[in-house]
């Protein structure tokens, strides 16, 4: 699945989300914020706690989330947004890996 945002050069919308909506999700999108400036990725990232971010979640081309979280999003990826589960919500080595791995590597293929 390609995300529309990149190809078109727009900034590539991105939503993180936790259980509470507090610690868990804001450290998640710093360090997007970080890793996607270092890629050179265009990208307006926001967090949120999983009830707050399940209503508005297909408005957002990726979702970020623990893994324990993603079926919370079936609906979303059904309409095309991308969802990655992550072990660790704050590894920043795992968080990197991802965007590579769902992120680049996607938009390089298409």
């Amino acid at each position: 699945m390609a995300i529309a945002a990149l190809e078109s050069g727009k900034p590539v919308k991105i939503l993180c989300c936790c259980g509470a909506g507090m610690a868990c999700c804001m450290m998640m999108a710093m360090k997007l914020e970080k890793i996607c400036k270092r890629l050179d990725i265009p990208a307006h990232i926001t967090h949120n706690n999983v009830a707050g971010g399940m209503p508005v979640a297909s408005q957002y081309d990726v979702i970020f989330c623990s893994n324990k979280l993603v079926k919370n999003f079936d609906k979303a990826a059904q309409k095309g947004t991308l969802v990655i589960g992550l072990t660790n919500v704050t590894s920043d080595s795992e968080i990197e890996q991802k965007v590579h791995e769902c992120i680049l590597q996607d938009a390089e293929t298409n």
